[in-house]
């Protein structure tokens, strides 16, 4: 991944490909629509404090994050990016 740091589209191609191998497809058309939201549950994006995490799916067009809870340093940079980030509390 560190080979293509350069390239918002080449690190956009890794996103969310375990969970959906055409996310990449599908959130491109999205983009060019209204965007997209991602529903998640527990510490959202915890493996990736880095602002690379929020670029590549905000350049897909994603919007909104529906979370039980996120990464705390991830949190930011959503924030920072101009995505919503809804947090359920329990």
């Amino acid at each position: 991944m560190l080979l293509y740091r350069s390239s918002i589209l080449k690190i956009a191609d890794f996103e969310f490909r375990v969970v959906d191998k055409n996310y990449l497809s599908r959130a491109l058309e999205a983009r060019d629509a209204d965007g997209h939201l991602v529903v998640a549950d527990e510490n959202n994006d915890q493996e990736s404090s880095r602002e690379h995490a929020v670029v590549a799916p905000r350049f897909l067009g994603l919007r909104a994050v529906l979370a039980k809870s996120v990464a705390r340093i991830h949190y930011q940079n959503l924030v920072n990016y101009g995505i919503i980030t809804s947090l359920s509390v329990s």
